[in-house]
């Protein structure tokens, strides 16, 4: 029953995402009604992996890259314990820490995290979210 309402949920925030985002003008462009959509499926289905993607796109998108950046941690951290990791998941996952440790002025960092986007290699190296 979580996973039917869950899914009905998210299939209202990505409509409110997609919705906010048919203007042209960026100021008119607020994901606000979609995040709080992603939240509260977090709270029916902790772990819903589709709701916590959409939510570090839609934190992004609203430049709140921290949260992003957090929520990317529990991508990483779920995707590494499952039997078959999302490889470009982890990727994404990866990518949007990088831009949080941008924002938050650290290129020589961003640039470290970056290379986790693409290089599995890294993926062992400690996972760390500025606060």
């Amino acid at each position: 029953v979580r996973g039917y309402l869950a899914t009905t949920i998210l299939n209202q925030a990505v409509s409110f995402y997609n919705t906010s985002y048919n203007t042209d003008k960026p100021s008119e462009r607020k994901p606000g009604a979609a995040i709080d959509r992603f939240e509260q499926i977090r709270q029916i289905f902790p772990g819903h992996i589709e709701a916590l993607y959409d939510l570090i796109l839609a934190r992004t998108a609203n430049d709140e890259f921290e949260k992003s950046a957090l929520v990317a941690q529990e991508i990483v951290k779920a995707e590494h314990n499952a039997q078959i990791p999302n490889l470009s998941l982890l990727g994404q996952a990866y990518l949007h820490s990088s831009w949080n440790t941008y924002q938050n002025g650290d290129a020589e960092e961003a640039w470290k995290k970056s290379r986790q986007s693409t290089d599995t290699s890294t993926w062992g190296e400690a996972e760390e979210v500025e606060r």
